[in-house]
């Protein structure tokens, strides 16, 4: 594992973040039911480079834990909904709504990763130990403050 909590290690964290963000923004676009199980397994494995890259053992359950019962319902509630628009539109519109459905996915499973890298970077910062209630909605906060897709394409695009 890398040197933990440096600026050096939290840069490469940012960056693993980034690009499972822009990932989780191409899969959430597919317009098929099932792509969200997908993202989540891209979330999963985000949350293990980003530890890499941290030097600290961060773990699914510690960033569950963090991200807490509201914020898991919220998330989940979100994901139905987005599958739901997926199955109605191959199924009554024949694809017609698909960019609607595209742009919802796409933003919806961005913004989501989003925070969980976040959230997963505050935990190896707190030494892989899960944050209480208050930190962590300070963290999503922050994250939903600083969320823009179209400044990480950019960003993305610079480093190649």
């Amino acid at each position: 594992m890398n040197t933990p909590n440096t600026p050096e290690a939290e840069a490469r964290a940012q960056s693993c973040v980034v690009k499972y963000t822009l990932a989780a923004a191409g899969t959430g676009a597919i317009p098929l039911p099932g792509a969200s199980l997908a993202i989540i397994a891209e979330n999963a494995i985000m949350v293990g480079h980003v530890s890499a890259a941290m030097g600290q053992p961060v773990t699914l359950e510690s960033v569950a834990i963090s991200f807490g019962a509201v914020a898991a319902l919220n998330v989940g509630l979100r994901t139905v909904f987005v599958e739901g628009m997926r199955a109605i539109n191959a199924a009554a519109f024949g694809g017609l709504g698909a960019p609607l459905v595209c742009a919802l996915g796409a933003s919806t499973a961005a913004l989501q990763t989003w925070m969980l890298g976040h959230l997963a970077i505050a935990i190896a910062k707190n030494g892989g130990t899960p944050l209480g209630k208050g930190p962590a909605g300070k963290v999503i906060d922050a994250a939903k403050r600083t969320f823009d897709l179209d400044a990480l394409r950019a960003k993305s695009k610079k480093k190649k």
